[in-house]
């Protein structure tokens, strides 16, 4: 009598393993530095040095010391007499400070998903 060999198993391709595996809670190191290098990036936004006025502003006199706002780039003036003055690089330094914010925020709302799904 033969016996019947059976069918072979179904051949399923290997599995690929991910290049590189973030630890569960790589999202929350995020979490907690991107407020930081927000508060540096506000530090030096408003670090004050006294002066004579790094640009021309109306209501200015260049003989009146004024606080430059701003480390290494001078973002806006502070003058007791005059108030707040924004600079010509303000707009542009805080635009890409809050684009990198977004972006920051975006890598961990994008981790913090995908470590909830594959848990699931």
């Amino acid at each position: 009598m033969t016996t019947a060999t059976p069918p072979p198993a179904p051949v399923r391709p290997p599995k690929a393993k991910p290049l590189f595996r973030f630890h569960p809670h790589t999202w929350t190191l995020w979490l907690m530095a991107t407020p930081l290098l927000m508060g540096v990036a506000l530090f030096f936004d408003f670090f004050p040095r006294e002066g004579p006025p790094a640009f021309e502003a109306p209501g200015l006199t260049g003989d009146e010391p004024v606080f430059n706002l701003g480390f290494p780039l001078v973002t806006s003036l502070y003058a007791p007499n005059a108030g707040f003055r924004l600079g010509p690089l303000g707009w542009p330094v805080f635009l890409t400070q809050f684009l990198l914010y977004l972006a920051a925020t975006g890598v961990v709302w994008a981790w913090r998903h995908s470590v909830k799904e594959e848990d699931s």
